[in-house]
């Protein structure tokens, strides 16, 4: 494809309100010029994210485009954990081997 993304967190655990920089970057690995028209950083509902460096632009076979983003965690942030747990009541009957999912939508994570 001739594109490579490299997005790194400076920050791996963060508390609500806290603000943590993220940087991405775009390599091009191919023989020819690539415009990028945007780079957008997701997160999730109640997050704010602000570019603080870099814009899109041309980037030349076998160059790199650097972005920087400083993401502040929302006030109502679950607190890290995993998103399964085993229930209380394990291995003491049927079906009861099994791990609680805490979030439906979480259902087909790995």
């Amino acid at each position: 494809s001739g594109v490579e993304l490299r997005v790194i967190s400076a920050d791996g655990d963060v508390v609500r309100g806290q603000t943590f920089d993220v940087t991405a970057q775009g390599f091009n690995t191919s023989a020819q010029t690539i415009p990028v028209e945007a780079v957008t950083l997701n997160a999730p509902a109640g997050w704010t994210v602000t570019r603080t460096s870099g814009a899109p632009g041309t980037v030349a076979p076998r160059g790199a485009l650097t972005m920087a983003f400083a993401v502040t965690v929302g006030p109502d942030a679950r607190a890290s954990q995993p998103y399964w747990h085993l229930p209380a009541d394990v291995g003491t009957g049927p079906g009861k081997d099994r791990y609680d999912i805490e979030i439906p939508a979480d259902q087909t994570l790995p």
